[in-house]
């Protein structure tokens, strides 16, 4: 294809345990996307816009039961784009440094430092493969669960498929269960616990992987230093 996108059709079969909206990956990247819907009897049919990167595209979709109990065989295409990307890739870097909260005690001042400086050793290393490197820094009282929210779904409506989006997060993390929590500037506690404060007041790895794949960018990384 010449184009730089292309509108794909998903038709998902309602086998008795209802169905939850595809999923859609390029080059292996999980897509973020925002379907149109319309049901026919047992049949969903959805369809949406994805842009295409330059060259080849392996496009694959899948789809679940409502509650994730059992997902459909993957169906699977690969496309061709000829067209040129208009630039070289760019390199999106946020660096969050949690070093302070309104409870001292989970206040690690390292935090801003260590992100900074992992930011200028990637910045200064990677130049030369990108066509800029971009450094956001959200340090100390900055870097808040909202600013941190925004700040990603900015970046990530800004990048082109050939780009990368990284995300750096260091600051006082905590396993509960089998997921980490980090603890944003702003997380204050209340009269149930630091465990409830966590989870309700925390930002979870899921959540920050999740608000990653949102970027158009097909290239994501994401590093967690938890103390």
């Amino acid at each position: 294809t010449d184009g730089d996108s292309i509108v794909v059709a998903v038709d998902a079969a309602d086998q008795g345990g209802g169905v939850s909206g595809p999923k859609i990956f390029n080059n292996g990247a999980r897509l973020a996307f925002e379907p149109q819907a319309r049901r026919e009897g047992d049949t969903v049919h959805y369809t949406c816009d994805l842009n295409l990167a330059a060259g080849s595209n392996l496009i694959r979709v899948t789809a679940a039961s409502t509650d994730g109990s059992w997902e459909a065989i993957p169906a699977e295409i690969e496309l061709d784009s000829s067209r040129r990307a208009d630039r070289k890739g760019r390199l999106f870097l946020v660096a969050v440094g949690m070093s302070e909260n309104a409870d001292a005690k989970l206040n690690l001042p390292q935090a801003s430092r260590d992100a900074r400086s992992l930011a200028d050793l990637v910045q200064l290393r990677s130049a030369a493969l990108y066509d800029r490197v971009d450094v956001i820094a959200l340090l100390g009282k900055d870097a808040t669960r909202a600013r941190l929210k925004d700040t990603l779904l900015d970046v990530g409506s800004l990048s082109q498929p050939q780009d990368t989006v990284m995300l750096v997060v260091c600051g006082r993390g905590t396993m509960l269960g089998d997921h980490l929590y980090l603890a944003p500037s702003g997380l204050r506690p209340g009269t149930a616990g630091w465990e409830n404060d966590f989870r309700t007041q925390g930002l979870a790895g899921d959540e920050l992987a999740a608000l990653l794949g949102n970027a158009r960018a097909l290239n994501r990384v994401l590093i967690l230093d938890a103390a």
